[in-house]
């Protein structure tokens, strides 16, 4: 989630506001790997391990794909 990379100073009012945005895409990222994996096995025919980072990235994957299609690209922030 990258909480140590907020793009603002500490103590300001932005701060808080990406702060609380990152952890309420960690509640809706666990809820949906929650919903959507509830029956998964930890272990995997093959050698490796179903783990709960492998199980966050394939949603949040899902979840930034949704993100990034509720907004059109403008080639003026393509930098950003």
């Amino acid at each position: 989630l990258n909480v140590d990379e907020l793009r603002a100073h500490k103590g300001s009012k932005l701060a808080d506001l990406y702060l609380h945005g990152k952890l309420l895409y960690a509640a809706v990222l666990e809820k949906m790997t929650q919903s959507r994996f509830a029956n998964a096995k930890r272990k995997l025919d093959n050698p490796r391990q179903l783990t709960d980072w492998r199980l966050w990235k394939t949603v949040a994957d899902d979840l930034n794909a949704g993100i990034k299609a509720c907004f059109p690209v403008d080639a003026r922030f393509a930098d950003d």
